[in-house]
């Protein structure tokens, strides 16, 4: 995000995750990166070592303190099944997958509707966004659904 936004942040989520035994409001507001009004980032941490730190129960604290702080949280996890996106995705209220209709991108979604199956997300929980929609899919509409065993929620058109 710190990237998509050009920002280079003075403190990431590895300076909370040092923090987070006494981290409050206040400690947080001083390490994110004021972006707008109204919306801030905490970048997440390029140092391996602290990047090890970020366990799925510092999500969780993490989460309640972001909670307490902002009306709204968005997080972009890691693409890959860890304790720690796993306690992200459940702490969620909502789960926004954004997708292309890929063979690949297909897949991906299928095994995550699998996972939150297996996890007993409810479905509503979950909202399907297809990407770069246009002429170069691999399946007409119909059968995506079909393929993911449930409706797309929404599609953004190629530009």
């Amino acid at each position: 995000v710190a990237t998509q936004l050009n920002l280079a942040p003075a403190y990431d989520l590895g300076e909370l995750v040092r923090k987070l035994d006494r981290a409050d409001h206040e400690s947080l507001q001083s390490i994110v990166e004021s972006v707008a009004d109204g919306m801030d980032v905490l970048a997440g941490t390029s140092d391996l070592e602290l990047g090890e730190e970020v366990t799925a129960e510092a999500v969780q604290r993490i989460m309640t303190l972001m909670r307490a702080s902002y009306t709204y949280t968005v997080m972009d996890v890691e693409h890959t099944v860890s304790p720690r996106t796993i306690a992200a995705l459940d702490g969620a209220d909502r789960i926004v997958m954004v997708f292309q209709v890929t063979v690949a991108g297909l897949r991906k979604v299928k095994r995550a509707l699998t996972l939150f199956g297996q996890l007993d997300f409810p479905p509503e929980k979950v909202l399907l966004v297809a990407n770069r929609v246009g002429a170069g899919d691999v399946m007409p509409w119909p059968d995506v659904a079909k393929a993911l065993g449930r409706p797309v929620d929404f599609r953004l058109p190629t530009v």
